[in-house]
């Protein structure tokens, strides 16, 4: 039997507003495993970023636990969840989240830099992750210099480079034109090769159709594709 990468056991997740508590997400329950591409689908406000964030370990949830590789997180210290973040998990947002007044390859490098790679082995690892998403041409080009879909292939360096074994994406194609959202999911697609588990917010039927298994989220409640 596969073992799971991720396990969500009744997740929950609720704020605080005028009227009182509000939920967010509720008695979310799912498996992920490796190699495969999940998306996740539903209307604005329904709870995909939330879940998202949560499978990051960006936040934690009110209610329910949480298992990545295995490992409940509930204790996890934050250095552990900002190691695990670090190292395994690779984030892809709509918005690219590049800085301005890096280049490609710096941009890419970040994640190195914060655990602490060395610098020779840094660059050959950035070289690569460049080289995937075929942009080692623009290594030293700032984003301003680059087109939406080239800004978002360097997104998705930067989450390859540390070599994840789950990448979160929110939207990848949301931003792109046909032919770039095609070429980012190829990207995404190809990933389930090495093992690496892709789950994936999409609102575009066409690419949803590509992944492995469908997720579906209505006002909070994950409904699993039967």
């Amino acid at each position: 039997m596969r073992q799971e990468l991720v396990r969500a056991e009744g997740l929950c997740r609720w704020f605080s507003g005028p009227e009182g508590r509000i939920s967010v997400l509720q008695n979310a329950k799912f498996k992920a495993f490796p190699g495969e591409l999940l998306a996740v689908l539903g209307e604005s406000g329904s709870g995909k970023t939330t879940l998202l964030q949560l499978l990051g370990l960006l936040d934690r949830p009110d209610g329910g636990k949480y298992f990545f590789k295995g490992e409940d997180t509930e204790n996890w210290s934050e250095n552990r969840r900002a190691k695990t973040r670090n190292r395994e998990i690779g984030f892809v947002f709509q918005q690219f989240r590049l800085l301005p007044t890096l280049t490609a390859k710096e941009n890419v490098a970040l994640p190195l830099v914060i655990s602490g790679v060395p610098s020779w082995e840094r660059n050959r690892r950035v070289r690569a992750a460049l080289d995937q998403v075929a942009l080692l041409h623009r290594a030293d080009h700032l984003p301003g210099a680059l087109s939406g879909g080239q800004m978002q292939r360097v997104a998705l360096a930067r989450a390859l480079v540390t070599n994840p074994c789950l990448i979160l994406a929110d939207e990848p194609t949301g931003n792109l034109d046909p032919k770039s959202a095609d070429r980012m999911m190829e990207l995404l697609l190809a990933q389930r090769k090495s093992g690496c588990c892709v789950i994936m917010i999409t609102h575009a039927p066409s690419l949803a159709k590509q992944a492995d298994r469908l997720m579906y989220l209505k006002e909070g409640h994950l409904l699993p594709d039967a």
